[in-house]
């Protein structure tokens, strides 16, 4: 399990951590692998701490992603410092709310703006069709958008 972890995550220390919550997690459900036959028990915590490390993996990627985003806002020297400020104001905010996203949202937008993937291409990668693409772009900027409206983020 370590070993699997470990591929994923490259440091010991989250590897150890994905091992941990991966047991722990188990203990949440004992009984769903107590009903498994015993063949199938160590593909079952192979499937789990895979799934616990890759998570992990997303959570950090995330946060490196917000990074990457804020880098997309960097203005030149000659942009008025009221025009910087209000800038810089509206790219947290717009931060903040890609953290509140849904992950599957979140990976949409970030494939989308960031990336710069048409909806062939995140068809493609994410294995699904360009109509179920299209209609998650739409619900993410909807969703993006509610976010930032109820902060009152568009407000001067």
């Amino acid at each position: 399990m370590y070993a699997i972890a470990y591929n994923i995550l490259h440091k010991k220390a989250d590897a150890e951590d994905a091992v941990q919550h991966t047991f722990l997690s188990i203990l949440d459900n004992p009984g769903r692998i107590m009903s498994l036959p015993d063949k199938e028990k160590g593909y079952y915590l192979t499937v789990v701490v895979k799934n616990v490390a890759l998570n992990m993996c997303k959570k950090q990627k995330r946060e490196e992603d917000i990074a990457d985003i804020e880098q997309l806002g960097e203005l030149d020297s000659g942009v008025k410092l009221e025009e910087l400020v209000f800038s810089r104001i509206m790219l947290e905010k717009v931060k903040a709310a890609l953290r509140r996203l849904p992950d599957v949202y979140y990976e949409i937008i970030y494939l989308n703006a960031v990336i710069g993937m048409n909806t062939r291409e995140l068809a493609d990668t994410l294995g699904t069709s360009e109509i179920l693409i299209r209609q998650r772009l739409f619900r993410a900027r909807r969703r993006l958008t509610e976010i930032l409206e109820k902060e009152h983020a568009f407000d001067e």
